[in-house]
């Protein structure tokens, strides 16, 4: 006589549905599942990362103009260091680096950055950022 729990197999089990993709049944849900994920990822790298700059790059401005003992052409350069590690296209011209009549600083950066997914354009980002209030004449 065969005792009880040696009677029962996998098809009578009540979790058969998990064993099916061990056989290779839903593979393609796998695939599609993996893929959506994989391009979710590309793209929020892809929009995110302009925005992650532009937030170091404001923090290190706000750092940058509370050095107060520098002239002003030490912190352009200084800015100009910390935009280059970014790896962040500003144009010279974009860049406005002044020190008031009471010592404080005025600083302002802007520039444009194109995000490309797949290589097709996809959105234009116009940042800028301003540190310090400026002279009103």
């Amino acid at each position: 006589m065969e005792s009880n729990w040696q009677s029962y197999s996998l098809k009578n089990m009540p979790c058969k549905k998990m064993h099916d993709n061990v056989r290779g049944e839903g593979g393609v849900k796998a695939i599609i599942c993996l893929l959506t994920i994989g391009l979710s990822i590309y793209a929020a790298i892809g929009f995110g990362l302009p925005y992650y700059k532009y937030l170091v790059l404001k923090d290190d401005m706000e750092q940058i103009a509370n050095i107060t003992v520098m002239n002003t052409d030490k912190l352009r350069q200084k800015l100009m260091e910390q935009i280059a590690s970014l790896n962040i296209p500003i144009k010279a011209k974009n860049i406005k680096v002044l020190r008031r009549h009471k010592g404080d600083i005025f600083m302002r950066a802007s520039w444009r950055h194109d995000v490309y997914l797949f290589g097709r354009l996809v959105k234009t980002y116009n940042f800028k950022i301003q540190v310090g209030e400026e002279e009103v004449r």
